[in-house]
């Protein structure tokens, strides 16, 4: 990685913080989401590295080079409770954009619609997603969830939508999940309900490898296979009744409204 210049602080004023929840991945996460982030010109001091314990700590701070980081943060292990130990950290409205360690790259829909390109400035992605949200009054946005032309759209909605957890803008008022298998399903959920949508761009994509050694991630098979998996579903469709159904296509998955109309909560939440 190059240098960090005045240059690069320079174009980096906005007020935004950049949060890193990572686990026995050192080496990924230097290797690919500090990479990206370095790639596309984004200030190291926005950044902070959230790590389970002292001992992790240690190892991180052996792997990866100061300047590459702000801060470097003992939370605590668990993907919930790391999300929700964020949330607070930093002060409530502070504008948080929450990674995985494994980015490594940020695709785009191109032009004709028919392939993807490596998006060129992340930066931009990042201040019309905080602008949409003022705009519209909503805390929360994100990218598309597959990486795949056929499915991505050069459109930018702005209603119930599933933000997918590898890569989200929120703008903080300290929302707790609960489980650590579809607390990305929640955030969208509960945001969407007390807002009425999401922002979502769907022509921007994150690639990232699910299931790599360490971190919180598995394959879909082993998470079916976990007893919070299923309770994790069992709460959302309790909690958000009318909003969250079986898919049918794939066992223990679940899938979203269209619409908050089928909401059937007795009030949407302030």
């Amino acid at each position: 990685m190059g240098k960090v210049t005045h240059q690069t602080r320079k174009r980096n004023r906005a007020t935004y913080q950049i949060a890193l929840p990572t686990y026995n991945r050192a080496d990924i996460l230097l290797e690919k989401t500090l990479k990206t982030l370095h790639d596309h010109h984004i200030d190291p001091a926005k950044i902070t590295i959230f790590v389970a314990n002292e001992e992790q700590k240690d190892i991180y701070e052996d792997k990866i080079p100061k300047e590459l980081y702000g801060k470097m943060v003992v939370a605590v292990k668990g993907l919930a409770k790391v999300r929700n130990f964020i949330t607070e950290y930093y002060p409530l409205g502070t504008e948080i954009i929450s990674l995985d360690d494994d980015i490594s790259n940020f695709m785009q829909l191109n032009k004709e619609g028919d392939k993807l390109v490596p998006l060129k400035n992340f930066q931009k992605v990042i201040e019309d997603g905080f602008n949409l949200c003022k705009k519209y009054k909503y805390h929360m946005w994100g990218l598309a969830p597959i990486k795949n032309h056929f499915f991505m759209k050069h459109e930018v909605s702005t209603n119930l939508k599933f933000i997918i957890g590898n890569c989200y803008g929120f703008i903080n008022r300290r929302i707790k999940v609960h489980y650590n298998y579809k607390n990305d399903y929640e955030l969208s959920l509960e945001n969407s309900v007390r807002d009425g949508g999401v922002i979502r761009f769907n022509n921007v994509v994150a690639t990232t490898k699910m299931g790599a050694k360490g971190g919180s991630d598995m394959s879909v098979e082993d998470r079916a296979k976990q007893k919070e998996h299923k309770e994790s579903i069992d709460f959302l469709k309790k909690t958000y009744p009318g909003l969250v159904r079986d898919n049918p296509k794939r066992p223990m998955q679940i899938l979203l409204s269209r619409s908050l109309e089928a909401y059937e909560g007795k009030h949407k939440k302030n």
